[in-house]
């Protein structure tokens, strides 16, 4: 919506009055274009109860995404939980907000001049909305996907029949054949769904560069500091990366009294035990959820951020968004991940230091020694001087958008 405007479009929003989330960020909303208008609807959370029946009351609001809490417990009501999140709630557990929300969306469409509807997933629940208005109204309707449908992650943590698999498939290729246009983030994406989809556009996620124009660089650090920021999953505890630091902290000179591991989010429970299990708790330290703009500080004045992309099937597909801010930070990165994926193929186009494989200790030893030894000989690691990550601003991509919608709105 921040761009959107300056590209021509008035947007009207319509969003949960009150959702479940990991985490919340309200000052975010400074990016939201002044002309936008936001609507706010009710919604039925299963979130909500399962954390009053769990005993997880005073967490309110916050819940683990894909209600991945409930994933390896031995409680019969969590195993049960599972099984019901698996298979009654199909694309997922917000579906409860789709007819409020085509409820509201019908309201506007009467009442004012839609010349386009956009949905946006996860939750992938929302595209069904899309589906609804679009047929209702004749309207033209770009489905968009900021991760994979069938194919997420947490889906294999999930007790799921086959049925609801063939279900769900089924339901997806739905949206994907019906929406006007389709858009995703990766070149991955775009090749399981092109052959479902009439019309498909590339649209990473990318950064806004506003939020780096008031960042400073400090030029010296007392510590040597690699920081992951975000919430650092099970399937991202790459063990080879703690195997290298602990290495290094008993062969490298300086090394254990200088380095700190920064882990700045939500870090899962196996990521603290194998911290634990390298007796590494003197060199990492553990911060809470920080906001936005306190994290882009943090990404600039590190001295290499660490970018792990999770370890599983299908994963050469996956590009979170933390990539696009980390580039344009400008610090150096250490990235660990398939290295022939789109994440990989990213760095590559931006010049960066290439993806290192998950079993590749060896080349994470290296990586880390060489940016060490440079911060010892000049206080700081040197700042990414290329520009060539500038393609992946949000204005620019926004534009892209823009002129999208215009298409599908003149087709029509």
């Amino acid at each position: 919506t921040k761009f959107l405007e300056n590209c021509g479009w008035k947007s009207i929003v319509i969003t949960p009055k009150s959702g479940s989330y990991p985490n919340t960020d309200p000052t975010l909303l400074n990016d939201v274009a002044k002309s936008t208008e936001v609507i706010k609807t009710s919604t039925i959370e299963p979130f909500r109860m399962f954390n009053i029946l769990s005993g997880n009351a005073n967490r309110g609001k916050v819940t683990s995404v894909g209600m991945g809490d409930i994933k390896g417990s031995q409680s019969l009501f969590k195993k049960a939980s599972g099984y019901i999140r698996a298979n009654w709630f199909i694309p997922d557990a917000r579906k409860g907000w789709v007819p409020y929300a085509v409820k509201e969306g019908q309201k506007i469409i009467n009442s004012q001049n839609i010349d386009a509807i956009v949905t946006t997933g996860p939750p992938h629940s929302s595209h069904i909305i899309g589906l609804e208005l679009s047929k209702r109204n004749n309207i033209p309707w770009l489905a968009d996907f900021r991760d994979p449908w069938t194919n997420i992650y947490y889906n294999n943590f999930l007790p799921r029949t086959q049925r609801t698999k063939e279900k769900d498939y089924k339901l997806e290729s739905k949206i994907l054949s019906e929406a006007t246009s389709v858009s995703t983030v990766s070149n991955g994406l775009v090749q399981e769904f092109e052959d479902r989809a009439k019309s498909i556009l590339l649209l990473p996620n990318g950064y806004d560069e506003e939020d780096f124009h008031s960042v400073k660089p400090t030029n010296e650090s007392e510590v040597f500091e690699i920081s992951y920021i975000g919430n650092f999953k099970e399937n991202q505890n790459c063990e080879n990366f703690w195997r290298a630091i602990s290495e290094l902290s008993d062969e490298l000179e300086g090394f254990r009294e200088k380095i700190r591991v920064s882990l700045i989010g939500n870090v899962h429970i196996t990521i603290k035990q194998t911290i634990d299990r390298f007796e590494l708790n003197q060199v990492v330290t553990l911060e809470s959820f920080v906001e936005h703009q306190i994290a882009v500080e943090r990404m600039a004045n590190s001295s290499v951020l660490l970018f792990i992309i999770p370890n599983s099937e299908k994963n050469h597909q996956i590009i979170t968004g933390k990539i696009f801010e980390y580039l344009a930070s400008r610090t150096p990165l250490l990235s660990i991940g398939p290295i022939d994926g789109d994440a990989s193929e990213i760095l590559n186009s931006c010049q960066r230091n290439k993806m290192i494989d998950y079993a590749d200790s060896h080349s994470m030893k290296v990586r880390i020694q060489s940016h060490f030894e440079e911060w010892q000989l000049n206080g700081c690691t040197k700042s990414i001087k290329n520009d060539l990550h500038t393609k992946f601003s949000r204005e620019q991509l926004t534009v892209q958008l823009s002129n999208e919608l215009e298409r599908i709105c003149n087709a029509n």
